[in-house]
C-alpha cells in the first residue's frame, strides 16, 4: 500500500494549524494529494428551538459559513508555501452529523488526518465527532495531538500489538510509515500465550512479517498489573521516546467500550504523540 490521497478534517480550533503542518509534511513525504475538508454543521438552533425565527437560523448559518471560509483560506495560504497538490473542500452537512459527512468523504482517501479533542477549546470538534469519523470511514486515521508534534514522528514508531483483527489491520495500514521509520518497537503488554492469542513467542510473528518489508523492528514484552493497559502504553511511549503510535481501535464491543472506557478511549484523551488507528 502507498499513501497517495490524504484527507485532513479542518475545524476552528487553535490546534488546527499544527494539524495542517503535519498534513503537508506527510503529503510531501509520500507524494500524496491533500484534501482539506471543512464540514459546516447544521444550525444547532434548529434542534434546540423548532420555532426559532428564520433570522436567527440565517444568522447562525452565516456565522458557520464565515468560520468555514476562514479555515479553508488558512489551508490555501499554507498550500501556497508548501508546493503539494491540494484541494480545499467546503461542505454543508445539510441535516447530517458532521462525522457522517466526514466519514463519507474519507472513504475515498488512503489516510484521514484528524485532531485530538482539546477539552479547553470549545472550537475543537469533540471526541465524539473524531471517533465516529474513524469508525464510519473504514480508513486508517492519524490523530494529531492538540499540543502538536514534539519530535520527528518516524525516528521511533511504537506498535501496540495485541494480535487482534483491529491491531492487524492497523499495522498493515501503517506499513508506509513503518518502512520509513528509523526504528520500530512492537510493544506487547500482558500477552495471551498460545494459538488463540499471541503464539508461543508474543510479538515474534508480526515482527517477522514487518522485517520482511525491511522494517528495523524489535519486540518489547511488558507485564503490568497495577495500571490500565492504555496508561501502560502511554508510559512506554515516554520511556522509549516514541514519536508515533500505531494501534487498533475499539477491539471490544463498542457498547462495552462506552461503558467501561478502554485503551482506545484512554489514548484518544491522553495522547502525546500522533496515533494511527484502524478499526
Amino acid at each position: 500500500m502507498s499513501i497517495k490521497s490524504i484527507l485532513l478534517l479542518l475545524d476552528d480550533s487553535t490546534a488546527c494549524a499544527k494539524r495542517m503542518t503535519v498534513s503537508f509534511e506527510l503529503a510531501r513525504r509520500f507524494g500524496a494529494h491533500l484534501t482539506g475538508l471543512y464540514v459546516i454543521p447544521t444550525p444547532s438552533i434548529i434542534y434546540g428551538a423548532p420555532h426559532a425565527p428564520i433570522t436567527e437560523i440565517e444568522s447562525e448559518v452565516q456565522r458557520s459559513q464565515e468560520r468555514g471560509q476562514a479555515s479553508i483560506a488558512a489551508f490555501e495560504d499554507m498550500a501556497k508555501k508548501e508546493g503539494v497538490s491540494v484541494e480545499p473542500r467546503l461542505v454543508n452537512a445539510m441535516g447530517e452529523a458532521v462525522s457522517d459527512v466526514a466519514a463519507l468523504h474519507g472513504r475515498y482517501s488512503d489516510l484521514l488526518i484528524l485532531g485530538q479533542n482539546d477539552p479547553n477549546d470549545l472550537r475543537s470538534l469533540g471526541i465524539g465527532v473524531v471517533e465516529s469519523t474513524l469508525l464510519g470511514s473504514g480508513r486508517p486515521s492519524l490523530f494529531v495531538p492538540y499540543i502538536g508534534v514534539q519530535m520527528p514522528m518516524l525516528d521511533h514508531v511504537i506498535v501496540a500489538w495485541d494480535a487482534s483483527q483491529e491491531s492487524t489491520r492497523a499495522v498493515h495500514d501503517a506499513l508506509p510509515f513503518l518502512v520509513e521509520a528509523k526504528k520500530v518497537t512492537v510493544l506487547v503488554i500482558n500477552p495471551r500465550i498460545g494459538p488463540d492469542g499471541h503464539g508461543e513467542q508474543p510479538g515474534a510473528d508480526i515482527a517477522t512479517a514487518l522485517a520482511r518489508h525491511g522494517v528495523d523492528v524489535t519486540v518489547q514484552e511488558d507485564q503490568v498489573d497495577r495500571i490500565a493497559i492504555g496508561e501502560a502504553v502511554l508510559s512506554r511511549i515516554s520511556d522509549l521516546q516514541g514519536g508515533m503510535l500505531v494501534m487498533g481501535a475499539y477491539g471490544h464491543a463498542r457498547l462495552r467500550e462506552l461503558i467501561l472506557g478502554g485503551v482506545t478511549d484512554t489514548i484518544l484523551r491522553e495522547m502525546t504523540v500522533p496515533v494511527l488507528m484502524s478499526h
